[in-house]
């Protein structure tokens, strides 16, 4: 319903002043509302300057919207922003013929609204990390305005740059504590991660939390040092080293060496595995494999990959 305050002359259509009507608030969030007004006549004028007056519950705010010109009845809005959560506000609609020339100002009757407050969210630690998944831990720690709130990961490689969204919970309804369960990692990556929660439908309570960041583990890694040949009269073998540069031991391992001629080409291959000696992190395995293919004289040199490991 539409509250009017109206002056002697100054508030009844056909006269030299306009007439102008306050409406309720829309799209009311923790930090901005949608003002609205209804310019019902323009009076004698062929055009008006339309604007709100606004106020806090409090008296410690009080100021005019910029003006808008209107050359038609209809209505007029404006978003306020920057408000306070959880705070009273009153604000009325105000015209005047543009340009002046009438000293008389039209206004509508003050309406109230109270801004909402926001969910508060938090985030912890996360947990269960290893090389290619981790969980996320969180909290709605309380609802603020909102009936209900979808709760989600935001998660990146890159601080402050987000490329993946996860949903926790569709919807959550009151507080209390929330995970997600990261698959599909890169080993030794650190991710950065932050929750937000959106209460649906707009107009949207939003929160988010401060950012926070996990790194993957290695896991089981094992890297070749060296592979070189070593020639003994008819026979030559490959002979090298490799380091567990992973983060945990490793109770075995087979490593494949491949014999070249001068051009690449492959003369030969050989498996090389460790079941005997534990590797512990750092630990360095010297292995070697003996070329069977009998001519050894096209054998130029050699490579090693790691085939498999045991934790």
């Amino acid at each position: 319903m539409l509250l009017l305050v109206c002056m002697p002359l100054a508030c009844t259509p056909g006269t030299s002043e306009p007439f102008v009507a306050t409406d309720n608030a829309s799209s009311i969030t923790a930090t901005f509302a949608t003002l609205n007004g209804v310019l019902e006549d323009l009076g004698s004028s062929a055009g008006v300057e339309v604007w709100f007056e606004v106020k806090d519950a409090s008296g410690g705010y009080s100021g005019d919207t910029p003006k808008q010109p209107l050359g038609n009845p209809g209505p007029f809005q404006y978003v306020l922003t920057n408000l306070d959560p959880g705070t009273g506000y009153a604000f009325r609609a105000c015209a005047e013929a543009a340009p002046p020339d009438i000293s008389e100002v039209a206004r509508g009757a003050y309406v109230s609204f109270t801004t909402r407050t926001q969910p508060t969210l938090t985030i912890g630690s996360a947990s269960d990390i290893t090389p290619t998944s981790a969980t996320l831990n969180g909290e709605v720690v309380s609802m603020g305005s909102a009936s209900n709130l979808t709760v989600k990961f935001q998660v990146g490689t890159t601080s402050g740059v987000y490329t993946d969204t996860y949903i926790t919970y569709l919807p959550y309804y009151s507080p209390g504590t929330f995970s997600y369960g990261l698959t599909a990692l890169t080993p030794n990556t650190t991710y950065y991660y932050r929750a937000y929660a959106m209460e649906e439908p707009p107009p949207a309570l939003e929160a988010y939390t401060a950012e926070m960041s996990f790194r993957t583990t290695k896991g089981e890694q094992l890297t070749i040092d060296i592979c070189h040949l070593v020639f003994e009269g008819s026979t030559v073998k490959a002979t090298g080293t490799a380091t567990n540069t992973g983060d945990v031991t490793l109770t075995g391992a087979q490593i494949g060496v491949t014999f070249r001629d001068a051009s690449g080409g492959q003369v030969g291959d050989a498996i090389v595995v460790n079941t005997t000696d534990s590797l512990s992190v750092g630990d360095i395995w010297n292995w070697e494999a003996t070329f069977h293919n009998g001519d050894i004289s096209s054998v130029d040199h050699c490579e090693a990959s790691v085939s498999s490991l045991w934790p």
